[in-house]
């Protein structure tokens, strides 16, 4: 096939320049004679793009082909090839995922030679490699499973942009974790936490006469007690009973002096 663009069209070349000012001698006079420029009036014209109105949903409004498209270049090869099936042109590549967010079908759908549109953009499909023709299936998330040849493949997608719909595949939207809320101590464990900070402290502030006195008891306790039925709740209530209630903020220590006592 030869390059349209390496053709040179040889009746444009071989003629003049159209602002060569020409000279003609009159009455041994030279004469200068205006000559009129071309001007492409339409150039200056932009053409404000609008996408064919299709029977099916945008393809801005399928999140999961949303997040597939947003992980390609809009100047790559693959959204260019696809922007040229559905438009005709492989657009600028600022615009081209605007555009394909805009694409909700194709539009030979709505013609009467349908079947004249669908054989164009199957052959357009056609030139790609069959590597692209799976990408751009999972990008749209078309099922092609069961579809082993080229041909098949080009003909679920097809299907799919002549009518785009959402698969129902679970979605593809990384969901933020969520905060873990710090929450204030409440009144009640604050008061806990004072209780027990007091009782260490008073723990910790056992008289030296006091203390002598529960190590000589519980000292007795232990000797007389049964060890196969003896536990430490015992030996409070027997020391109790001996030194007084206000032994029991003391039960860490008695809790030592008597682990200390079983262990001799």
């Amino acid at each position: 096939m030869v390059d349209s663009e390496s053709v040179v069209d040889e009746s444009v070349v071989n003629e003049p320049e159209s602002n060569v000012v020409t000279e003609d001698v009159v009455s041994g006079r030279r004469q200068r004679k205006q000559v009129s420029h071309y001007t492409d009036k339409g150039s200056a014209v932009t053409k404000h793009f609008e996408a064919p109105t299709g029977s099916g949903t945008k393809i801005g409004d399928l999140p999961n082909v949303v997040e597939r498209l947003s992980k390609f270049s809009g100047a790559g090869d693959e959204l260019k090839a696809i922007h040229r099936v559905l438009f005709g042109t492989a657009g600028k590549k600022h615009e081209v995922k605007k555009h394909l967010y805009e694409f909700c079908g194709m539009a030979y759908v709505a013609d009467e030679n349908k079947a004249f549109g669908r054989e164009r953009a199957f052959d357009s499909i056609g030139k790609w490699k069959m590597d692209l023709v799976k990408q751009v299936c999972d990008i749209f998330e078309v099922d092609r499973s069961g579809k082993k040849t080229k041909e098949e493949l080009m003909d679920v997608l097809l299907d799919w942009l002549e009518n785009p719909k959402s698969s129902g595949k679970k979605s593809l939207e990384k969901k933020r974790p969520m905060k873990k809320a710090v929450s204030k101590p409440s009144k009640r464990v604050k008061k806990t936490a004072q209780v027990v900070e007091d009782k260490e402290d008073t723990e910790s502030e056992v008289p030296l006469v006091l203390l002598a006195k529960m190590e000589k008891s519980l000292k007795e306790i232990v000797a007389n007690a049964d060890r196969d039925t003896f536990s430490l709740k015992d030996a409070k209530k027997q020391l109790q009973k001996e030194l007084g209630d206000s032994v029991a903020v003391h039960s860490k220590i008695i809790k030592d002096i008597v682990v200390g006592l079983l262990n001799e």
